[in-house]
């Protein structure tokens, strides 16, 4: 015996001792019951601490059925300690080919590596999230995480298979007016249209995109339609294995689909066995319209709204103006408009902002008083008004009457970090990307809001991921700059405007100013003067402080805020020229370039007095 290595005799007691056998067992056998306690789980809805407590029991039995293996062997009188090995014995095992004495190591391997996948399944898989829970959460959320409890469903964008190829407007109409509906069912969850949308020719699996959105099933649908007959075919499918929940196609005449778009809607709430609230029979699709050239302009009009960009706007405008006129009871139509010119002013700076302001309210009244329950109209209501109390309002109102509606939740959220009132805006911003984890505007606004609040690690995190999901959205990479720069991060504000040029293009030459500024005032450890040329085109500025060329008056009143130099900060805040599109005003009430100087005399008086006299009302 003292030839053999003692490698080998280890093995070798290792194998007379059983215990190869005896991790192969184990191992196969936790994994087999690990799988079914996660089968229990899912089925009798069982807290995850059940399949936790199985997984750390497993683990922690194995090393005892092992040592146990070593020290006891089964003997014709009961269970008896295990003996040392006599040299024969020894000697017999080492003398083994090959083959009699690999497969025993092998199979243990099997067993502890079936073990270790059924440890990592469980423990490296991401946990439940129900999409659209209202409840917030306190965590950056980016994807749904885990099929939603109970029934859920996102409705894809249905293709257009008209002979044309021009219908994709009508078809987004038709999938967008179907996930309206099933969002008013209270025991239905629904994916946010913008999340779903995202997945426009998309070559993911049902399976993944039900991973990715949180859903147990996705509608899919296509749309021919040539002059005034619609063809259209709706698929439900189940996104845990892939199989089809229920079909049917319906051929009608345009002013049939808003029976068409009611058949689908109960079609899905019967698969996935919702129950309705009062009378199954009623139906879910309301008429807006009996015109079917109103509605068809009403959805050419959405659909140019969706797309954004000044060219798209000036588009809905149109389209959701021809829609009034053909009817004007259409109140969406007229909510659409409200809309429209509400938010218009951000991508067009060209039209009179008074005259902006009145559209928008003319047509929000109107939405409001033919249909007082269409959260749209009071979204309209809302950005028709400087009086900020009664915008609040009508965002609570939109929200009340539609809890799920996201973009009411960002805009909430907005005016309320455009207030100071961080807590609840966060809370806002946070339930809108949880209703809609994939819209760029949703996602991108938490981080400015988090940013507004001086939660900057957090901030960086969210528009980190902002990026990931558009890396060539380059308002993401200037309000991330932005971040860094009050968190007086140079380096990382630097590093952030080279991503910028490689993905987007040449970066504002405001930012070489600023981080040029702030580094100067730190290395000085207190104010300083500007850099040439910043100092000298400042002092130019002096006589045209209303002039667009950079510096802006604005622009040197934040380089004096970044050289920390509060008496030349404090006379440019003065010399600023108001105007309409220019939301400074209120960025000079949250943003913490001005915190140095928000407790100097006059400050808050010469900030409300501004307000004021853009005719904007505060709590």
């Amino acid at each position: 015996m003292s030839d053999v290595p003692s490698y080998q005799r280890f093995f070798a007691e290792l194998k007379r001792r059983h215990v190869f056998r005896v991790a192969a067992v184990y191992g196969a056998t936790a994994f087999v019951v690990l799988q079914v306690a996660d089968l229990l789980q899912e089925a009798l809805h069982l807290p995850e601490a059940f399949l936790t407590g199985t997984t750390v029991l497993a683990l922690l039995g194995f090393p005892i059925a092992v040592v146990l293996a070593w020290a006891y062997e089964k003997s014709p009188g009961g269970v008896v300690r295990t003996g040392p090995a006599t040299t024969q014995e020894i000697s017999e095992i080492v003398a083994q080919p090959a083959s009699r004495r690999w497969p025993s190591g092998l199979l243990a391997l099997v067993g502890v590596g079936a073990l270790a996948i059924a440890t990592w399944m469980v423990f490296v898989r991401e946990p439940s999230v129900p999409a659209g829970d209202p409840r917030g959460s306190e965590l950056v959320v980016s994807k749904a995480e885990a099929v939603a409890d109970g029934p859920s469903v996102a409705v894809l964008p249905f293709a257009d298979m008209s002979p044309d190829g021009d219908q994709e407007y009508f078809a987004d109409g038709m999938a967008e007016e179907i996930l309206n509906v099933l969002t008013r069912i209270p025991e239905l969850q629904v994916a946010a249209r913008t999340s779903s949308f995202s997945y426009r020719g998309t070559s993911k699996d049902v399976r993944e995109i039900g991973r990715e959105l949180g859903v147990g099933a996705v509608l899919e649908g296509s749309v021919r339609r040539d002059g005034d007959q619609v063809r259209i075919t709706a698929q439900l499918i189940d996104t845990e294995d892939g199989f089809h929940l229920w079909s049917d196609t319906y051929t009608r005449e345009l002013s049939g689909v808003f029976a068409v778009q009611d058949e689908i809607s109960h079609a899905i709430v019967e698969a996935l066995e919702v129950s309705l609230i009062g009378d199954t029979g009623t139906a879910l699709v309301s008429e807006p319209t009996s015109n079917p050239a109103a509605y068809d302009e009403f959805l050419r009009g959405r659909y140019e709204w969706n797309r954004r960009g000044k060219e798209g706007m000036n588009a809905a405008l149109t389209h959701f103006g021809r829609a009034v006129e053909l009817d004007p009871e259409f109140a969406p139509a007229w909510a659409g408009l409200a809309n429209t010119w509400g938010l218009i002013f951000i991508y067009d700076d060209e039209k009179p902002y008074r005259e902006v302001l009145l559209r928008a309210r003319i047509a929000a009244d109107r939405a409001v008083e033919l249909d007082p329950d269409l959260p749209e109209a009071h979204t309209g209501l809302a950005w028709a008004t400087t009086d900020l109390p009664e915008s609040e309002r009508a965002l609570r109102r939109a929200i009340e009457l539609n809890p799920r509606y996201a973009a009411a939740h960002q805009w909430l959220g907005e005016l309320l970090s455009d207030l100071g009132h961080h807590e609840e805006a966060l809370r806002e911003g946070r339930l809108a990307v949880q209703l809609d984890p994939l819209s760029l505007a949703g996602n991108l606004d938490l981080g400015r809001d988090l940013m507004r609040a001086r939660e900057y690690d957090e901030a960086i995190e969210q528009l980190r991921h902002t990026l990931e999901l558009d890396p060539t959205l380059g308002i993401a990479y200037s309000s991330l700059a932005d971040t860094y720069i009050w968190q007086r991060s140079w380096d990382a504000a630097e590093a952030t405007l080279r991503e910028h040029e490689s993905w987007v293009g040449p970066k504002d030459e405001a930012f070489d100013a600023e981080i040029a500024t702030g580094r100067t005032a730190d290395a000085a450890g207190g104010a300083v003067t500007l850099p040439e040329p910043y100092a000298d085109r400042c002092r130019q500025r002096t006589s045209d402080p209303a002039g667009t060329q950079y510096p802006t008056a604005e622009a040197c009143a934040y380089l004096y805020a970044l050289a920390l130099n509060r008496d030349s900060t404090l006379t440019w805040l003065e010399r600023i020229e108001w105007s309409p599109f220019n939301n400074f005003i209120y960025r000079l009430s949250i943003d913490p370039a001005w915190d140095f100087v928000r407790n100097e005399p006059g400050f808050e008086t010469a900030r409300r007095a501004q307000l004021a006299s853009f005719g904007v009302t505060e709590p």
